[in-house]
């Protein structure tokens, strides 16, 4: 059976166009990165878990939302174990900080902090990303340093 062949079009003044794949991929590239950087800023920080969007059962709140006394209880909070209930929500805005902090690193640094963050040495994410350890080490410790800058001190 022939393979049918694939017919693209973009939409110029109100009327399709025919063009060939590569014409119809540039025309469509910065409109698909746009949807995908609006539809990521969207979405909760999970981590490396995906986003279910179920938002009224999530544990996990959306960046700028308020916080809640109600969420923190069910997230475990328990101001009679001694904690300052000031101190619990100065450590969540804290975390909300880095989490934007991080958020500025580029692609290469996020993947040397996440693994970092993760217990791995210098070593195994040098051999993971395909770069000298000596980079990884150095990266590491500017970024480390950057994200310091960006959080006041934050340690």
């Amino acid at each position: 059976m022939a393979k049918e062949e694939k017919h693209f079009h973009v939409t110029i003044d109100g009327k399709e166009v025919a063009v060939s794949e590569d014409v119809y991929r540039a025309y469509k590239q910065p409109l698909w990165r746009e949807h995908k950087r609006i539809e990521r800023s969207q979405k909760c920080d999970l981590g490396k878990k995906r986003c279910d969007k179920k938002c009224d059962t999530c544990p996990y709140s959306k960046e700028g939302a308020p916080l809640s006394l109600d969420t923190m209880f069910e997230d475990g909070l328990d101001v009679s174990d001694g904690n300052n209930l000031e101190d619990v929500v100065e450590l969540k805005e804290t975390i909300k900080e880095l989490y934007k902090a991080l958020d500025q690193l580029n692609s290469d640094d996020r993947a040397i902090i996440d693994r970092f963050a993760d217990g791995e040495s210098d070593h195994q994410i040098a051999d993971e990303l395909g770069k000298p350890q000596t980079t990884i080490s150095y990266r590491r410790k500017v970024i480390l340093k950057q994200l310091r800058r960006n959080l006041d001190g934050w340690e």
